[in-house]
């Protein structure tokens, strides 16, 4: 039989009552066997089982009467010390694969050296390579994280890599340009001639791929494409008249056109504008594999919103983009310097928030058409519902 904690202090009191008691008081052993005879029925009549269950009361039993518990001993003071900080969540390093030429290094720059990364938890570690170096290491799963535009993501999604396109950095800000003094009126007036260009894999290649079948024109077919890996080796040959176009994106061309030699024959945004009025291409796009994203969720929200401040903050900063010009654009001379502030600055941070429901509906609309007219094969039609990560 088990006995209460209560019940043991009773027997105790009791026990200790006669212990105590005088022994010439002549009541006293008659009053201890009857205190302790009493003790043994009401410690049987408690454990003896109850005859039927009562439901258990839904207020607290009323206090007993007859005793009182002992009040507790008085807290002890203990020296006075300044409170422990609350923990915090170690800063997340994170590897990410930043263009070392364009807008989209400028940003990467930007969020570095104003430690927005590290106001958002985040440490993020530079891959700076060309663009198409970063392209590709991404493809390779050497990178996680880092620039892709929507045709690269998926491109490399029906190649089975999952790339998903987490925040629009940049709109679309590639032109083709031509000599000031050349006969083209169009892009369509350069059918057979040579136009450079970067990589395959490209944003860019792949966009003046789509805008020419959208004209009805192959742009494999009906030019004659001559890929580079940079802006440096297609200003050379524009500068040495081997090409007769050449497609660039910002501050380059402002750079081309500070000469005073050259003009813009399309623009990639105010193209696809008069194809599609009303729509904004976004094009260059902070992005990550899906393994990565499930995860470090968390992690890629906060760089998400590193981001997003970054290209907001790189928009309004003429400042820093002075101090960048060289090293991002090969642009010196002031003339040159301010041009390319005023034409670059509205295709960076193109959002103030995101996901944005209405903005990524005109994206799949675009990639869609895209599949129509043959820019992707007919099985890339499923991605486009799972490149962007919302």
């Amino acid at each position: 039989m088990e006995v209460s904690s209560g019940f043991r202090r009773f027997l105790g009191r009791a026990s200790g009552e006669c212990k105590g008691a005088p022994r010439a008081a002549p009541q006293g052993p008659r009053f201890c066997i009857w205190a302790l005879l009493m003790a043994v029925g009401l410690a049987a009549a408690a454990c003896a089982p109850a005859a039927t269950p009562t439901p258990t009361p839904t207020k607290p039993p009323p206090a007993a009467t007859t005793t009182t518990a002992p009040k507790p001993a008085a807290a002890q003071p203990t020296p006075t010390a300044a409170p422990k900080p609350a923990a915090t969540q170690a800063p997340t390093t994170v590897k990410v694969g930043v263009p070392n030429d364009g807008v989209f290094g400028l940003i990467g720059s930007y969020i570095l050296e104003k430690g927005i990364d590290r106001k958002y938890g985040i440490i993020m570690e530079p891959v700076w390579a060309p663009v198409a170096e970063v392209q590709r290491l991404l493809g390779l799963g050497e990178l996680k994280v880092g620039l892709s535009t929507k045709d690269g993501a998926m491109n490399l999604n029906i190649q089975k890599v999952p790339l998903r396109l987490v925040l629009p950095a940049l709109a679309a800000h590639q032109f083709l340009v031509v000599a000031k003094d050349s006969p083209y009126q169009k892009a369509e007036d350069l059918k057979g001639k040579k136009i450079a260009t970067t990589g395959e894999t490209t944003g860019m290649y792949m966009m003046f791929d789509y805008i020419m079948r959208v004209k009805g024109l192959d742009a494999e077919k009906d030019f004659q494409l001559i890929k580079q890996g940079s802006p440096a080796p297609i200003i050379a040959l524009l500068d040495r008249g081997e090409i007769q176009g050449a497609l660039l994106w910002e501050g380059h061309v402002s750079r081309l056109l500070a000469t005073g030699k050259y003009r813009v024959l399309m623009g990639f945004t105010e193209e696809l504008g008069k194809l599609f009025p009303g729509y904004v291409e976004l094009m260059a796009y902070l992005s990550a594999h899906e393994d990565w994203l499930k995860a470090n969720p968390e992690a890629a929200v906060r760089l998400k919103e590193a981001w997003l401040e970054g290209a907001r903050g790189a928009r309004e900063d003429q400042e820093f983009f002075r101090s960048k010009a060289k090293q991002f654009f090969g642009l010196e001379a002031p003339a040159e310097v301010d041009l390319a502030w005023e034409r670059t600055r509205q295709f960076i941070g193109p959002v103030a928030k995101w996901p944005d429901s209405a903005l990524i509906k005109a994206q799949k609309d675009r990639m869609r058409d895209a599949v129509r007219l043959g820019s992707f094969p007919s099985e890339a039609g499923p991605f486009v519902d799972v490149i962007f990560w919302e």
